[in-house]
């Protein structure tokens, strides 16, 4: 999938996710880390992708991953049209495409 996620902290983009390859790849914004961690340093500690550059996950990442959460509910899986065969990052993409905020960070489709 070529679709990217961007992972905010209020209006400061952190980064962009991206999948291939059966791995996920964080992409860091060094400056709006920077910026976040600057104004939003305690909520910044849950940050722990990397801080620049692209990174290899096997997985999703966290805080990614904590969006996934959202999928046992119903209402949510019907507003963003999950599908039973969507794999998690589809899932994630098709949740970026609805205004989702758990604490304290907010994905958006790219």
């Amino acid at each position: 999938m070529t679709n990217s996620i961007s992972l905010y902290m209020d209006e400061c983009l952190l980064g962009n996710l991206i999948a291939g390859n059966n791995k996920y790849y964080f992409t860091a914004n060094p400056d709006g880390i920077a910026t976040a961690r600057e104004k939003h340093s305690l909520e910044m500690l849950l940050f722990t992708l990397n801080d620049n550059g692209m990174a290899e996950y096997d997985g999703i990442p966290e805080p990614f991953a904590n969006f996934l959460n959202a999928v046992d509910r119903k209402d949510l899986i019907k507003l963003a049209d999950i599908k039973d065969d969507d794999g998690d990052y589809e899932k994630l993409y098709k949740l970026a495409g609805l205004r989702l905020k758990p604490a304290p960070f907010t994905i958006k489709r790219k």
